[in-house]
């Protein structure tokens, strides 16, 4: 079903055609831009004359997509959304009613379309299906929309099936004071989870991992001294002392051990050097499942990533903060200033929820890693290092892959829920979500 109907587009052609202000491609373009429509640029005809323009933008921008405010809205009433507010654009009062009358208009495709709500399409579909059979107002439609645009970030970060149609429940039960939203919507959400309960034991519990790893360019970096540029020639001279010392060793080949990703990082020396941290996280996940008869997921999340300007990367990271995960660092990429830095940043080390180990390619490595972690602690506030000087037993290092399995097998239990009976409570999010 197409958003606008031909009577709304022969409408909305003849407003637009009005504006002045969008005669000139120059003009078009540095407004959608500043709509922060860039991306959606390169399909229209902006050197066309204004009618052409205008029908090319209805048409394109009525089926694309971007995300705004942290969910997915229709390009189309993103652009109206801007002429709307400025005058500049319109000034007739009688246009600007009816632009908003479109912007107003229930869009259940932008949430149909969003693939991270994909696990709930059939429960959106439902629900629209319900609206137009009830002929609901469009702002009881709204309310609806925005309930899952509200939940999209729980299924982005993880937060499991069960936990999203629990928050979905009670976000209905807020908008709904007034009994105005029919009951045959609890009805589908409570049909919908039952089942979901099947989708429950293939997703699993999902287990949060921070890799304070590097890729393979900044290894290079190391290896090369290049990182070392514009720091203290202290932390330059304490890493050839690490080589060395890996070389004793036999581990010359270190650099090849990292790849594009954190996840495919080989962390040991051994004869299975060619595991990587996700098969061998995996494996060790499997053992504990055989026990605990629930399927278990580790969701992998980059230093890097943490560190992004961005708002959603943000609220991310205040949730491992407050809830909890597991971070996985290496003691080699420690080495290099900028990992050093991203670490440092997100504090995750400092909050009492989250468990941390350190992994060298053989315990022998450690020898000489305790005596640069000296040199560390001066130049660098890690709260790991106070930690391992308490005997946190959240905190460990380890040198081989029994090591790491064992760490992680004695470990994991603790986040999740007792019995497999039970569903998960709320405490159980400080580790799970």
């Amino acid at each position: 079903m197409e958003f606008l109907t031909p009577l709304e587009k022969i409408n909305l052609r003849k407003v637009l055609i009005r504006i002045k202000k969008l005669e000139t491609s120059y003009a078009r373009s540095e407004f959608l831009q500043f709509c922060g429509l860039a991306q959606c640029i390169k399909d229209l005809q902006l050197e066309q004359p204004m009618a052409q323009f205008v029908v090319s933008l209805i048409a394109q921008f009525s089926e694309k997509y971007i995300e705004v405010g942290g969910y997915s809205q229709r390009a189309l009433l993103v652009f109206l959304t801007f002429i709307s507010d400025d005058r500049s654009y319109l000034d007739n009062d009688q246009d600007i009613k009816f632009v908003k009358s479109l912007i107003s208009k229930p869009d259940w495709s932008s949430i149909l379309e969003d693939d991270i709500l994909n696990p709930l399409h059939e429960l959106i579909e439902e629900l629209q299906n319900v609206s137009h059979a009830k002929k609901f107002p469009e702002e009881k439609s709204q309310n609806i929309i925005q309930v899952f645009r509200d939940i999209r970030p729980y299924l982005k970060y993880g937060l499991s099936l069960i936990q999203v149609l629990e928050e979905i429940r009670e976000k209905f039960k807020t908008i709904d004071k007034n009994k105005t939203i029919d009951k045959n919507i609890e009805k589908l959400v409570a049909e919908f989870s039952q089942e979901s309960e099947v989708i429950k034991k293939e997703i699993g519990y999902k287990i949060n991992i921070v890799l304070l790893v590097m890729n393979q360019q900044q290894a290079k970096e190391l290896d090369s001294e290049v990182a070392f540029c514009d720091y203290h020639k202290i932390l330059c001279d304490q890493f050839n002392k690490l080589k060395d010392q890996l070389t004793k060793c036999g581990i010359t080949n270190w650099v090849e051990h990292y790849q594009q990703t954190s996840e495919q990082w080989q962390p040991f020396n051994q004869g299975d050097s060619q595991r990587n941290i996700k098969k061998l996280i995996e494996e060790a996940f499997i053992e504990i499942e055989v026990q605990y008869e629930q399927k278990i997921v580790p969701k992998f999340i980059d230093i890097r990533e943490l560190n992004e300007d961005d708002k959603d990367n943000f609220k991310l990271l205040k949730k491992l903060r407050h809830k909890g995960c597991i971070v996985i660092m290496d003691a080699i990429s420690m080495q290099h200033p900028e990992i050093q830095s991203l670490f440092r940043t997100t504090a995750l080390d400092a909050f009492p929820n989250t468990l941390v180990v350190m992994i060298a390619p053989k315990y022998s490595v450690f020898d000489i890693v305790k005596k640069i972690e000296s040199v560390i602690e001066q130049r660098i506030d890690i709260d790991f290092y106070r930690r391992l000087q308490l005997n946190d037993s959240k905190c460990r290092r380890v040198g081989d892959k029994i090591g790491f399995r064992n760490w992680l097998i004695n470990q994991i239990p603790y986040l999740l829920p007792e019995s497999k009976e039970e569903k998960p409570l709320k405490d159980v999010r400080n580790f799970m979500y």
